[in-house]
Formats: structure tokens, C-alpha cells, sequence
């Protein structure tokens, strides 16, 4: 045998004990799954979100009345120009444009703000997978050599990993 008694394939492994890869696989993987992450992250970005809304709405507040006056001026103007529309158009575009104009610039007023007083997403700190459970003897790690690797699944097994002293072969005396 060229690695010693007791070495083993994977194959080998489950045809002898079905499902135990998996099982062990599974278990070393979830040793790394934060299954929490989801959760703390939503709940960031939904205090994150609230924030935005709280602050759009301390926005728009400092100007309710600006807009409740511009948008009953501009009712009044089309309580006044619809009537006699057709014959003088051309006498309330200025006056319409002026409405326009002092919203536009209201609208450019509220975007400002809300660009200067929004909180930064990087100002958050989103949480991150909590640290894996790492393992100082793991069952398989990519380092060993193959008798290495088949020594640590004999301890697992609880087995003897010693080995038999060979006979020299063609020795004379």
C-alpha cells in the first residue's frame, strides 16, 4: 500500500458511511454563515430610510407655506385666465412663467437642502458577517499532504494513526 493502512477516498468514505460528508461539510460551512446578517442589515437600511424621510419632511415643512401660497396663486390664475383664455393667452404667460419660475427655483431651494442635510449612506456603519468559528485542528485543510489529511480522519475516527515498522527488503548480513 503506498499510504499506509486505513487510507481512503472520498467515494469510500460514503459508500461506507452514507451522508457523512455532507454532515461534516454542512457543519465546517455553517461555522462561517451568519445567519443574523440579513436581519441586521434591514433593520439598518430601514433606520437609514427613516432618517431620509424624517429629514425630507423637516424640509418640505419650512416651506408648506411658500408652496400652499404659490399653488393657491397659481389656481386663482387659472380661475381668472380660463375664461377669457382663447382671446388674451399671450396677456398671462408672463404671469404663469413667473409662477413657474418662483417654483422651479423653490423646487431647486428644497433640492439643495435635501442634498446638504441627507445623511450619508457611508456614514453608516451597514454591519458586516460576524467572524467564522475557525477551527484549530479542522478535518480537512487544503495544507496537509494526503497522509497528513488521512492521519487527522483517523483521529476523527478515533483510530490509531501509528504505523507498522516496514521489513526491509534484500537486506543481507
Amino acid at each position: 500500500m503506498r499510504y499506509g493502512e486505513g487510507a481512503t477516498e472520498l467515494d469510500a468514505l460514503e459508500a461506507l458511511h452514507p451522508g457523512e460528508l455532507r454532515r461534516i461539510l454542512k457543519q465546517e460551512i455553517l461555522r462561517y454563515h451568519d445567519a443574523d446578517l440579513d436581519d441586521r442589515i434591514e433593520e439598518q437600511a430601514q433606520a437609514f430610510n427613516e432618517q431620509l424621510s424624517e429629514t425630507r419632511g423637516e424640509v418640505l415643512a419650512r416651506h408648506v407655506d411658500e408652496l400652499k401660497q404659490i399653488r393657491r396663486d397659481y389656481d386663482d390664475l387659472i380661475r381668472r385666465a380660463n375664461p377669457e383664455l382663447k382671446q388674451i393667452k399671450d396677456r398671462y404667460d408672463e404671469s404663469f412663467q413667473d409662477i413657474q419660475d418662483r417654483f422651479d427655483n423653490l423646487q431647486q431651494t428644497i433640492a439643495e437642502e435635501l442634498e446638504e442635510e441627507a445623511p450619508e449612506p457611508d456614514a453608516v456603519d451597514w454591519a458586516e458577517p460576524e467572524a467564522g468559528d475557525e477551527d484549530d485542528d479542522p478535518l480537512f485543510d487544503s495544507m496537509r499532504d494526503y497522509v497528513e489529511q488521512i492521519d487527522r480522519f483517523k483521529q476523527h475516527q478515533g483510530k490509531s494513526t501509528t504505523r507498522k515498522a516496514r521489513k526491509k527488503m534484500g537486506a543481507s548480513s
